[in-house]
């Protein structure tokens, strides 16, 4: 949604700016750039499209309503545009423009298109993972581990450590096996990042050259701090995009006004009234609204996949709350649970088999009632 509003907005405004410039020829021929964008957006989302060949097709189709409209006074045929339209590359009618711009276009919008993609592998993987349920095996030496001790009337023994590990190792060995992909899956993101900023770098210099490089740790910075509040660093999201604004109002104002000396105090000065000077119109505002939802987005995710992790680690110090888990019993009429201890019906899962102190199987109704004990004390704890 980020990078779709990002395009509109970008639509949006160079209609804007043409509509003002040109007028009535480019309402007449702005389907040419309605087209472009529709296909941009259809690629981003997914679609089968082939970038090179979309974006040859948009200068083509853009040089021959531009030559029509420079030579209304003709009557230009068909087969004459087409004709145009095939020799393009060796006219080059607008420079080296097409050349740079697909270079560009097309890296950044397949570094965004797998970038969306990735986050929706990762949520359908934790998706499928979060529904995968437990294994009898590993069910039967849950319960075996957990609750057998009280079958033998000591209650308040607890399973060793090594004996613990073993059954939660064997009860989250698929678990563990998405570990290294995961980890991969992450530095993916990371990298992805990295090479975003390259090309981003790539592209100011060839346009801003020596005023940029001079200047460019404003721009590393902003990527340094974003990449920190990815991995979770403590990063105030706005508080930074804020200063980022600042700091390159104080670079552009410097730079535009080099023949006068001007002092930190000045700056500082200019810095604190940004809001109401506006020297970007709306875009600060814009972009912060932007990609703090998406960074937010995106953090959350990753950090919400990163639970499984943990619930893995937690799960292995289990041993130590045995003692709290509540052992229920079952009255005649099923009616009340008291604690173990009572007069009444016990249960023990040893086995995967529900006994009574007489050592016979419970009725079904008693089962269904134990049973439900059984998995709020498991839900209680975390189990399931």
């Amino acid at each position: 949604e980020f990078f779709l509003e990002l395009l509109e907005n970008t639509e949006r405004s160079l209609n804007e700016m043409f509509v003002r410039t040109y007028g009535k020829p480019y309402m007449q021929n702005s389907e040419v750039f309605e087209n472009l964008f529709a296909e941009l957006k259809r690629y981003y989302t997914g679609g089968n499209v082939n970038l090179e060949e979309m974006l040859n097709d948009f200068w083509s189709r853009l040089l021959e309503r531009m030559f029509t409209l420079l030579n209304s006074q003709y009557v230009i045929t068909e087969d004459y545009l087409e004709c145009i339209s095939k020799y393009t590359d060796q006219l080059k009618p607008f420079g080296d423009v097409p050349k740079k711009l697909k270079s560009q276009v097309t890296r950044a919008f397949i570094a965004a298109r797998t970038f969306v993609q990735g986050l929706s592998v990762g949520r359908e993987v934790a998706q499928r993972v979060s529904k995968v349920s437990s294994t009898p095996a590993c069910i039967r030496a849950l319960t075996k581990m957990m609750y057998c001790p009280f079958c033998q009337g000591m209650p308040t023994v607890k399973a060793c450590k090594n004996y613990c590990l073993n059954v939660m190792k064997g009860c989250l060995a698929n678990q563990a096996d998405l570990d290294p992909e995961w980890n991969l899956y992450i530095e993916f993101f990371l990298e992805l990042l990295e090479n975003t900023e390259r090309s981003l770098n790539e592209m100011f210099v060839r346009t801003y050259g020596k005023p940029y490089m001079q200047n460019s740790e404003v721009f590393e910075n902003l990527f340094a701090e974003l990449k920190r509040y990815y991995t979770g660093g403590n990063v105030n999201l706005e508080e930074m995009l804020n200063d980022f604004w600042s700091r390159l109002l104080e670079r552009m104002f410097t730079l535009l006004n080099s023949q006068y000396v001007i002092t930190e105090d000045y700056l500082e000065c200019i810095s604190k009234y940004t809001d109401q000077l506006k020297p970007f119109g709306d875009v600060p505002k814009k972009l912060k609204s932007q990609v703090t939802r998406a960074f937010i987005a995106a953090r959350t995710f990753v950090q919400g996949l990163s639970v499984g992790r943990e619930v893995a680690q937690r799960v292995s110090k289990v041993c130590g709350h045995y003692d709290k888990i509540k052992i229920y019993w079952v009255s005649p009429a099923f009616s009340q649970h008291r604690f173990a201890g009572a007069k009444g019906l016990v249960y023990c899962f040893c086995s995967m088999h529900l006994f009574s102190p007489a050592n016979k199987l419970l009725p079904v109704a008693s089962l269904t009632n134990v049973s439900r004990s059984l998995l709020r004390d498991l839900r209680k704890f975390g189990f399931v």
